[in-house]
């Protein structure tokens, strides 16, 4: 055996060395608990290149102190921004009919080649288009920053891709007691209306004010500006102007807003509410008598 067990060591060696090699183009997933999957380095996750099969047309807004990461000069990309550990809502431009597609599952797979299968999501059809979807995901706490692949998996086999910018959050606290604010959150949406002005009274969560302390590398910083919380209402097709977004305290906003057209229907909107530490997102449905679900 002695002058056999260089050779075999070898053949070993040889073996295990081209089984990983990323020339190989057949890659059979590792399914780890909690739905994560790994994906092997060099591979890359994006398995469209440039292009994307569905546009990220309305993010919600950012707080003017957050960065959001440059996506260089690729035209044909129109990605989606999202802070890590998040419950964005995004509209999306479809390829093809909305009314076409049943989506079952959601996965993402994130800049460091970990894929996460499966996660909590929610569509709804915008009113008076073919081709646009309202989507809320809720984002894994421990996926990485940086660009992720965004897959809708539907009910024929197919799959649509696009991308997700991965933010890391702003650790945040009030400047005047010091108190530091974790994700924000809606529990509760009540509303009026006064002519043509919708009042929405949301009660949550970790709502930023005015004045705050945040960190950015570990360098503290000041911020005095009042939209350090910032409101997205989707869908984008109804045009809905913010009039003004009034902070009471840390669980208490109200938005008022107006859209250029009467509503003549029951009609579903999103109310997305985001602070330098993260982005809450909650559905709504105005009816005639203007009560808020």
């Amino acid at each position: 055996m002695g002058i056999f067990k260089p050779i075999f060591y070898s053949l070993i060696f040889l073996y295990l060395f081209f089984s990983s090699s990323s020339c190989f183009s057949y890659y059979s997933p590792k399914i780890i608990k909690f739905g994560i999957v790994d994906i092997p380095s060099g591979t890359g996750t994006n398995p469209i290149g440039s292009t994307l099969d569905f546009d990220i047309t309305t993010n919600p807004l950012f707080p003017n102190i957050v960065e959001l990461p440059s996506i260089g000069d690729v035209i044909s990309k129109r990605p989606g921004y999202a802070f890590i550990g998040s419950n964005p809502t995004f509209e999306v431009r479809l390829n093809i009919k909305s009314n076409d597609i049943d989506i079952k599952t959601v996965d993402l797979a994130d800049a460091s080649g970990k894929a996460f299968k499966s996660i909590p999501f929610k569509t709804s059809k915008v009113k008076d288009t073919n081709d646009k979807l309202l989507i809320t995901i809720s984002i894994p706490d421990s996926i990485s920053a940086g660009s992720s692949l965004f897959t809708l998996n539907l009910s024929d086999g197919s799959s649509l891709y696009s991308e997700i910018e991965m933010i890391s959050f702003l650790k945040i606290k009030v400047k005047k007691t010091k108190q530091f604010l974790g994700k924000p959150s809606i529990n509760r949406l009540s509303a009026k209306k006064d002519k043509d002005v919708f009042t929405v009274s949301a009660r949550g969560k970790n709502f930023a004010p005015k004045n705050i302390i945040y960190f950015n590398n570990s360098v503290q910083n000041e911020s005095s500006d009042p939209e350090n919380t910032r409101v997205t209402i989707l869908p984008n097709t109804l045009n809905a102007e913010i009039l003004e977004v009034d902070f009471e305290d840390i669980e208490n906003l109200k938005i008022k807003f107006t859209f250029p057209e009467a509503l003549k229907e029951a009609t579903d909107i999103v109310i997305i509410v985001t602070t330098p530490r993260g982005i809450t997102s909650k559905e709504l449905t105005i009816d005639k008598k203007f009560i808020f679900f």
